[in-house]
């Protein structure tokens, strides 16, 4: 166990802490170094075709992922307390304290993974929850969640996400022709999808600005449209995908292959 606490701690300093935003690695601070981690076994849930997602967390990334190849969802929780430099016993007696529910409900729309965290520490910002959930298909998307990054990759359905404290990346090889609306606070928001998906696009952002790349399908741009904003109709669509965020860049991206990019996204 203790050695896939290093694990884990490597993989989070790596993924979120070192990355600036000219593309380059810093050497990871005192302070991440200090940071506990561990990893709950996994989760299975037996299903019967395409899932959605539900996720609401008190912190943490979250991390959704549709890969054909499986034949169950899976679901991954990290408890991670990050209390700083000389604190470490500290933060590892903190772990205990990190809780979760999870479990596979049937509603009007079908099967719905529904997941919850929650924290009894009296400093609970010094505390994340990290999520991956990965299933054969996913259908609707609804996460909450702050003090992390967002990542949805390859689903079919609407997407609904508040987040704060880290970017969000929503990128897929369907095409996206139902409602999408992303809100988001100090971080970026990507979104990328194929030609033949539509929408009535309305992205905003606070001191950043809103960047597209068309290459596929017709995109009319009406005139609201500046640098921190974009107003657009792609392929006549009447579905709304609204994009909001503060202290960060919007980039859009209507391509052949969506997921065709690596860990860093410097233009759409």
């Amino acid at each position: 166990m203790q050695a896939l606490k290093i694990v884990v701690i490597a993989f989070v300093l790596f993924t979120f802490a070192g990355c600036t935003s000219s593309g380059y690695l810093e050497m990871p601070s005192m302070q991440a170094l200090s940071w506990q981690a561990d990893v709950d076994e996994p989760m299975v849930f037996d299903i019967a075709g395409a899932i959605s997602v539900d996720v609401q967390s008190f912190a943490g990334n979250v991390t959704v992922v549709a890969d054909e190849t499986l034949d169950r969802a899976w679901l991954e929780v990290t408890r991670d307390a990050r209390h700083g430099f000389m604190r470490q016993d500290e933060a590892e007696a903190s772990l205990s304290q990190i809780d979760y529910s999870a479990e596979m409900i049937n509603d009007e729309t079908g099967q719905v993974l529904t997941v919850r965290t929650w924290t009894e520490h009296d400093q609970p910002y010094q505390q994340r929850a990290h999520i991956l959930i990965m299933a054969p298909s996913i259908k609707d998307l609804t996460i909450q969640t702050k003090h992390g990054t967002v990542r949805g990759e390859m689903a079919q359905g609407s997407v609904d996400i508040d987040s704060s404290g880290g970017d969000v990346r929503i990128m897929t090889e369907w095409p996206m022709t139902e409602n999408v609306t992303i809100v988001n606070k100090d971080g970026d928001i990507d979104y990328r999808v194929r030609g033949d998906s539509t929408a009535r696009i309305d992205a905003r952002t606070v001191r950043g600005r809103v960047l597209q790349r068309v290459r596929n399908g017709r995109l009319i741009i009406e005139s609201l449209t500046d640098h921190d904003t974009l107003v657009a109709t792609l392929n006549d669509g009447t579905n709304p995908v609204t994009l909001r965020t503060v202290d960060g860049n919007i980039r859009i991206a209507v391509v052949n292959e969506p997921m065709r990019v690596g860990a860093l996204i410097r233009d759409p």
